[in-house]
């Protein structure tokens, strides 16, 4: 198991969920553990200041239409901020120290918490750290697949506005600032069966995606990181 890092966070995440999330994320289950609130208001001012601060972050246009590999038509409506974690310029990462601390938590709750049920996640080390600022009124990005190579679990945390998030034939799921939510990733458990959820998210709001990668040194088609390759 990699050892914990020490972070400014320490998650209020509600003990039951914690304990049943072979419900939420195992073969049987929609794919998804929501765990609602789970940082304080202070904490989440604290998150917001940091990505609205405009010599942090510069914001990109990452609004498209593509087609994807089941011949669906994939829309995408934000803004987008994408730092790498394991390779490229680090002083980038470093300029943003609450939304990184945001992501050791996350890392320290899937790794120390969940790998009791799922031991796979006791290696599991964040790649990258993704903001998404979705435009209002309208579809955020329509129903997909994440890649296979995002493995384990991928997680989602609200940081500003209100957002549906929706499994595809589900119920869509309320996420507000500080809420968290674990998506099921390829290879979190042994299984011939696709267990990636097709998911998609609607409403005004801005998210931190946080994820692991089998192939963390690949460039990917599609994929921009405003910190890798250096000097691109």
């Amino acid at each position: 198991m990699i050892p914990r890092e020490s972070s400014a966070y320490s998650f209020h995440a509600d003990p039951f969920l914690t304990e049943h999330c072979a419900h939420g994320l195992g073969p049987n289950g929609p794919g998804v553990l929501h765990f609602g609130k789970v940082i304080d208001n202070e904490h989440i001012g604290a998150v917001q200041s940091e990505i609205n601060d405009p010599m942090r972050i510069t914001w990109r246009d990452n609004r498209s239409v593509h087609t994807n590999a089941r011949g669906k038509q994939i829309h995408q409506n934000y803004d987008s901020y994408a730092l790498k974690l394991s390779h490229g310029d680090q002083e980038m990462v470093d300029k943003l120290p609450t939304t990184k601390g945001l992501v050791i938590a996350i890392e320290n709750l899937i790794r120390y918490d969940l790998a009791g049920t799922f031991p796979s996640l006791d290696t599991w080390k964040a790649d990258e750290m993704v903001l998404h600022r979705y435009d209002p009124d309208t579809v955020g990005i329509t129903h997909h697949r994440d890649q296979k190579r995002f493995w384990g679990i991928i997680a989602l945390m609200t940081l500003e506005g209100e957002s549906q998030f929706s499994i595809e034939g589900g119920e869509p799921i309320t996420r507000k600032p500080g809420h968290l939510l674990l998506m099921r990733g390829h290879g979190l458990y042994k299984s011939e069966e696709e267990i990636r959820p097709l998911h998609g998210t609607s409403g005004s709001s801005t998210s931190l995606i946080v994820r692991a990668s089998t192939e963390p040194d690949k460039q990917h088609k599609g994929f921009t990181y405003d910190n890798w390759p250096v000097g691109q």
